[in-house]
């Protein structure tokens, strides 16, 4: 964030290309989501609550399945997320979506049978406050599934950017903390698992599963958003590339991103975490 931004200005900069590229990351992501709601298993007529549910895809699965009869709360601390997902969900009275920090607030005190997150719980500032503050939302027995990428080394979704990054634009010139909030907040397993336990948190589980991220498109629509959103992004926004360096840099990310074209499209291996436990009682 920049030191002269609002936190309105930053939360809409953050969500004006994910809002955009909407359809193409939902795309991509999708594995992930299906992976989550297995482990979650949601059931008619229960209340969930749903930490960062972004432009709502994950949320609309999560309404049919707990029907007319659950409730959803869902929570997300960035405004234009808030709104695109209350635009989404709009016929679904069961659902619930809130401008809120999960985190550092109680939403609802013994209020659901069950937590899922898709990608949310990783950009914690405090971790172990937050999942400590969580417990206060469940009633005894309630269950948390939340999904986290593995380790940064076994994305390539995530490697190849920045590795095209450093190779165009030069060595990034800090090493980032692995444990700092973002992407890979959640990626060590063990530490995640103790967190949980510290808690309050039983029958702790890393979940770690492998599968295949499946961007729509061809090879160039893909790099073009990778342009706009992750490592490559992040680069070019911050030394304020122009149009031809973005170009030259799409033209880099799709030469390194063909070799996961297969003859049913883009097929990215992953690896990722659907962590799950329970809430005693």
């Amino acid at each position: 964030m920049a030191d002269t931004e609002t936190m309105d200005v930053y939360w809409e900069r953050m969500s004006r290309p994910w809002i955009a590229h909407g359809a193409a990351m939902e795309a991509a992501l999708a594995p992930v989501g299906a992976a989550l709601r297995a482990k979650l298993s949601p059931q008619p007529g229960e209340a969930i609550l749903d930490i960062g549910p972004g432009g709502g895809a994950a949320l609309l699965p999560l309404a049919e399945a707990v029907g007319p009869t659950g409730r959803i709360v869902a929570v997300d601390i960035a405004p234009p997320m808030v709104a695109r997902a209350k635009e989404r969900l709009a016929d679904y009275s069961q659902v619930e979506i809130r401008l809120a920090d999960a985190g550092a607030e109680p939403i609802e005190a013994g209020g659901f049978d069950a937590l899922s997150s898709q990608f949310g719980m990783m950009f914690f500032a405090d971790p172990a406050a937050a999942f400590a503050r969580l417990g206060s939302n469940f009633r005894p027995g309630a269950r948390a599934v939340f999904a986290a990428w593995g380790l940064r080394q076994e994305n390539p979704y995530f490697t190849i950017a920045g590795r095209v990054a450093a190779a165009r634009l030069g060595p990034e010139e800090t090493r980032p903390d692995p444990d700092a909030p973002g992407p890979f907040g959640l990626q060590n397993a063990e530490r995640t698992l103790r967190l949980l336990t510290e808690a309050g948190f039983t029958n702790a589980d890393p979940g770690t599963t492998d599968l295949f991220l499946a961007p729509i498109g061809t090879i160039e629509d893909f790099a073009h958003v990778m342009t706009e959103i992750g490592p490559a992004a992040h680069r070019l926004t911050a030394l304020g590339a122009d149009g031809s360096e973005r170009q030259a840099m799409a033209n880099a990310l799709a030469a390194a991103y063909r070799e996961f074209e297969t003859e049913n499209g883009i097929l990215i291996p992953a690896r990722v975490h659907i962590y799950s436990a329970t809430w005693p009682g």
